[in-house]
């Protein structure tokens, strides 16, 4: 089944809610999803906390939309992938997978909150022009410092892009799951830096020790890069078929990383 197919040309207007759902549950959402320019802070979950230990081994203290220099942030995952080098020389990966969710979810992906969503976006440069969600994936994990072919892989179907970034055996398919089996299925494979791809959307899906979030270029109002619960994602939960590809979970992608190897 192919997935990623062209989006709506104009933004989609999120659907009217059952009146089941609770009235302070909207509102969180709507709270996670607001999209401006200000300096945002990333949400938590308000699910259980991701299963067994915490990858990242340090809390989530996030100021989204830190315009401080983009280079500045590109620096800090660089350090951070030359330390876990000299960490694993004797090839262990596990310093390298932390520095790698480190890098992701601490240094790169904040300053990109409240980057405009286009469908044709291809900014390389947070709060400067518009994103659309391949690019935004591709590009973090770029200036994360994974070296592969950003636009190839952005213009992909995202289980295409799912397939080159991560072996088979650190690949899920959900079909027709419920999100909040879904979310639990993620919890219980395990805190790190995931990419999913939806019917026709991707994102990364965070799981650390303080929940699960859901963090894409949103093609739906707001509009714009965002970290929300993935427990309340709209988005998330209307996908019928969701893929996922762990990617710190897979020890060949975390020494490519580690060692500046290209993935192909």
């Amino acid at each position: 089944m192919r997935i990623a197919r062209r989006p709506p040309e104009r933004p989609v207007r999120l659907p009217e809610r059952p009146v089941r759902v609770g009235i302070a549950a909207l509102l969180a959402a709507l709270a996670l999803s607001a999209c401006d320019r200000a300096p945002r802070t990333m949400p938590q979950s308000s699910g259980d906390p991701a299963a067994g230990p915490d990858v990242f081994q340090a809390p989530r203290r996030i100021e989204g939309g830190d315009r401080r220099d983009y280079a500045e942030a590109k620096k800090a995952a660089a350090e951070r992938r030359t330390a876990a080098a000299a960490a694993g020389e004797g090839g262990d990966v596990e310093a390298a997978r932390r520095a790698f969710c480190r890098a992701v979810r601490d240094d790169i992906i904040p300053p990109w909150l409240g980057t405009g969503w286009d469908f044709n976006g291809t900014t390389e440069t947070p709060g400067e022009g518009k994103i659309a969600c391949g690019y935004f994936v591709t590009t973090v994990l770029r200036d994360a410092g994974l070296d592969l072919e950003r636009v190839r892989l952005a213009q992909a179907a995202s289980e295409s892009m799912i397939k080159t970034l991560v072996s088979a055996g650190h690949i899920k398919r959900f079909s027709d799951m419920p999100i909040a089996d879904f979310t639990q299925a993620v919890r219980d494979w395990g805190s790190g830096i995931y990419v999913v791809g939806l019917d026709s959307h991707t994102g990364f899906i965070i799981a650390d020790a303080e929940g699960v979030l859901f963090v894409h270029s949103c093609n739906w109002e707001p509009c714009c890069v965002i970290a929300e619960s993935a427990d309340t994602s709209p988005i998330l939960a209307k996908s019928r078929y969701r893929v996922l590809g762990n990617l710190s979970a897979d020890a060949e992608l975390m020494r490519k990383w580690r060692d500046g190897e290209a993935v192909r």
